[in-house]
């Protein structure tokens, strides 16, 4: 993805190693990358060199993920809703026979 010329993003994370589904294994691997974003959906996905060289260096507001790894776009919701001490109480009874 390539960020658009208004350079206006709701926000930025840098420094952050971005997990993909490219790549020839199914997956792949940004390291250094860069995530902004604008109005709910990513506006950039990429490398930290490739950020500074369309001139996005200075952008704001920024935090910085330190080396913390990142899976853009996926959202893991596995769950088990009636585990212990994630079930209300009232849903336990739902579950005896």
């Amino acid at each position: 993805m390539s960020a658009s010329s208004t350079h206006s993003f709701d926000g930025v994370l840098l420094d952050a190693n971005l997990i993909t589904l490219d790549g020839d294994a199914g997956y792949g691997v940004i390291e250094q990358g860069v995530l902004a974003w604008r109005d709910g959906l990513f506006d950039f996905v990429g490398t930290r060199a490739d950020w500074e060289h369309r001139g996005n260096a200075d952008d704001r507001p920024t935090q910085h993920a330190e080396g913390q790894w990142v899976t853009p776009g996926l959202v893991d919701c596995h769950t088990h809703t009636f585990s212990p001490g994630i079930a209300p109480a009232s849903s336990s009874s739902a579950c005896k026979a």
